[in-house]
């Protein structure tokens, strides 16, 4: 570590210790096990380590398997040495379950990365080359160097896993792979590329995979924050078609796995990814059936596409597609709007008018297609010296097809055109309109993108006022969340009851649809 470089923060995970170091231009992560652990956890693996091989069924492929048999040998290795040679752990048997796991990871070749794998704080791990640190992307301090290198047999053992977990081949027609890899103690996305793509070697991305349960909070920091996302839960309430577009990890599926927290317990949730990144809490109540298909990376696959068209025989009342990639997935996408299934997608782009461009010259969507979507909810990431930003950034409604002035001139200013799809702009909406008077005229926006015809008649007053009624009460728990969440010392709201408040709302509306 540089001597120059101050600390700024420390905190304690299992058997590590974490410090953040800073200096002038960088900040650093430096994890150590105190000394004295360290030399009797190298005592007990070199004690123990080399009988473990030959305890593992050759047949057993399953990584999470030979994970807990792994801990099962040393547990039942670890007792014979308490009850014959209690000196040998002297003081550290309340560490027992971390000492156990450890010596598994440390036998499978992935000590270097654990800590990294365990720590909740920490969002994405990465490595250029393998002459390169490795760096990782911090929940509180943004970008962190480390003085860790791989060694080619640490490297080894991750790419092994990568190439177990996948079942890809790689040649030098498919050079990459992508997978995810769950245990009891982590759940990450690994994707790793190989040479002919890296030059010197290979280079490789984890992202940790959500395993709790994340509420709105998480993107709500200002007031218009709150209002974004009161929009886009009523927007799902009415079962509207929304994609969220962003760049790599600025939240897109986190965003996706708040929002399945609010479906209502009777919708019939169909989602298709190629690597489970969605958050679906173990013991949600949720009616969620989940595709995996193989990603874009293998060559033998079954495909997005295939899936997204098979939706029409699955019956969804709404399904999940976790990021549209290329040309067949899109056009299936759309095709699966116009046979009027209703569902969320994500996509990567950084603005709207590269989204566009993306659909229309280089998927070559047709342009009138476009309009089968409702909203469209920009993600934002920003990393800077000392933080990583995640937000929903802006966001668009599509309307209806209408002529009629007094909607025109009501969204007067508020309007992008693109060709000849109109935008509107949320965001502008709200600066320069009251927000109960802007989230009332989006509802009713959405309402006339169900039934045109709506418009005409007491039913359709009495359906929008009820509706907007519902819309204040959610943005006035989200508010409320967002006073209680700058004055931690009155915290009171319970984050569940929060979800289940909400979703109590969302099903209020929906029946009111019918």
């Amino acid at each position: 570590m540089k001597m120059l470089a101050k600390e700024i923060a420390r905190y304690h995970l299992s058997l590590y210790t974490f410090i953040i170091y800073e200096d002038k231009n960088t900040r650093y992560l430096h994890i150590h096990i105190d000394p004295t652990i360290k030399d009797m956890l190298n005592k007990v693996y070199v004690l123990l380590s080399a009988t473990i091989p030959k305890k593992i069924p050759a047949d057993l492929y399953e990584f999470d398997s030979v994970v807990q048999l792994i801990k099962q040998i040393y547990q039942n290795m670890l007792n014979e040495i308490l009850y014959s040679q209690p000196e040998i752990l002297k003081d550290f048997k309340q560490k027992k379950e971390d000492i156990i796991t450890y010596l598994a990871y440390k036998t499978l070749g992935l000590e270097k990365i654990f800590p990294f794998l365990i720590d909740e704080n920490i969002n994405e791990i990465y490595l250029d080359n393998p002459n390169s640190p490795i760096y990782v992307d911090h929940k509180k301090f943004g970008r962190l160097n480390t003085l860790i290198y791989l060694s080619h047999k640490d490297i080894e053992k991750i790419v092994y896993l990568g190439k177990l977990e996948s079942n890809t081949l790689i040649s030098y027609e498919n050079p990459s792979l992508k997978t995810e890899i769950k245990t009891d103690d982590f759940a990450i996305r690994l994707a790793i590329d190989f040479p002919p793509l890296i030059a010197n070697g290979v280079s490789f991305t984890i992202r940790k995979i959500q395993q709790q349960t994340i509420t709105p909070s998480l993107f709500i920091k200002t007031e218009s924050d709150a209002f974004n996302m009161a929009l886009i839960l009523i927007a799902l309430a009415l079962r509207s078609n929304i994609v969220v577009v962003g760049e790599p990890g600025s939240g897109k599926t986190t965003l996706s796995s708040i929002l399945i927290n609010f479906f209502p317990q009777y919708w019939r949730i169909i989602a298709i990814e190629d690597v489970r990144e969605l958050n679906v809490p173990a013991r949600s109540n949720k009616k969620i059936v989940r595709i995996k298909v193989n990603p874009i990376e293998a060559s033998l696959r079954y495909s997005k596409e295939q899936e997204i068209i098979k939706l029409l025989h699955r019956s969804p009342d709404y399904f999940i597609i976790g990021e549209l990639q290329n040309k067949n997935d899109n056009l299936a996408f759309f095709h699966a709007l116009s046979a009027g299934l209703k569902g969320l997608a994500t996509i990567h782009a950084s603005n709207v008018f590269e989204l566009l461009d993306r659909w229309l010259k280089v998927f070559n969507i047709d342009e009138s297609r476009l309009a089968r979507i409702d909203l469209i909810v920009f993600m934002r990431k920003k990393i800077a010296h000392s933080f990583i930003l995640r937000k929903i950034d802006q966001i668009f409604l599509i309307p209806p097809n209408f002529t009629l002035d007094d909607d025109l001139n009501e969204l007067k200013g508020f309007l992008l055109l693109v060709k000849d799809l109109i935008l509107v702009s949320v965001n502008k909406m709200l600066k320069e309109t009251d927000i109960r008077k802007t989230l009332k005229y989006l509802i009713h926006l959405i309402l006339l993108k169900k039934n045109p015809f709506l418009k005409y008649g007491e039913t359709y007053k009495r359906l929008k006022e009820n509706i907007s009624n519902h819309g204040f009460e959610i943005l006035k728990i989200l508010m409320d969340q967002l006073v209680l969440k700058k004055d931690v010392s009155t915290r009171k709201f319970n984050d569940s009851r929060l979800c289940d408040t909400i979703t109590d709302i969302l099903q209020k509306i929906d029946m009111l649809v019918l």
